[in-house]
């Protein structure tokens, strides 16, 4: 069990993705300012309707950026997921935590078939949404990145921040890419039909065009 600053957002991270925060109130500047001279980690976690969920993730400040008024920009990467226990709000300004390590079942093996389909629809998506910024993988590109990637894909598949503290609390792998195949299923056809679309105007409707 170890004691961690929390923060508390409405938003979701995910362990092997980065995700840019900026710090402007005064008990968070000091927790980032904290965490930055004791080269420490902080967890993040959803806050919605007034409830901090348990589960969040451990995350590192990979990049900073300060203001002269003491703002900052910081990047952080999702490190691993962990559950709070107790929350101490007495000594601190901001929350601090008593935490264990939330994980998956280890009793448990992908199928390889359905972390493909994820996988493509995946790349579909980014094919679709050239703004996303986002880059394709290979099979053996997301394997070698990560034990589990549907967090990866998580972060670029239209999921509300419920449905993404759902997949967080997952504890098996499996049952994550079953859920985002599930929702990819329905939302990339209509992704490509609209980008097809917008396309066809862009080239007066000559099909020839599109190759």
């Amino acid at each position: 069990m170890s004691t961690l600053p929390i923060f508390p957002l409405e938003l979701v991270v995910f362990p092997d993705t980065t995700y840019p925060l900026h710090i402007f109130e005064e008990r968070y500047k000091a927790m980032i300012g904290l965490c930055l001279a004791e080269q420490t980690q902080f967890g993040i976690h959803l806050k919605s309707t007034g409830m901090l969920h348990p589960i969040g993730t451990v995350v590192d400040i990979t990049l900073l950026r300060r203001y002269e008024d003491g703002r900052m920009d910081i990047l952080v990467k999702g490190k691993y997921r962990h559950k709070i226990s107790r929350i101490n709000t007495n000594t601190t300004p901001y929350y601090l935590a008593d935490s264990m390590v939330y994980e998956d079942r280890e009793d448990e093996e992908v199928n390889v078939t359905a972390l493909m389909e994820c996988l493509d629809l995946y790349n579909r998506v980014v094919r679709a949404i050239p703004d996303l910024q986002a880059r394709r993988y290979s099979l053996e590109d997301i394997l070698e990145m990560t034990l589990m990637p549907s967090f990866i894909f998580a972060t670029k598949s239209g999921l509300n921040v419920k449905q993404k503290q759902e997949l967080l609390e997952m504890k098996s792998e499996s049952k994550r890419i079953e859920m985002l195949t599930e929702i990819l299923r329905v939302v990339v056809p209509k992704l490509e039909e609209h980008t097809l679309r917008e396309r066809i105007v862009m080239s007066d409707g000559y099909l020839t065009s599109l190759k």
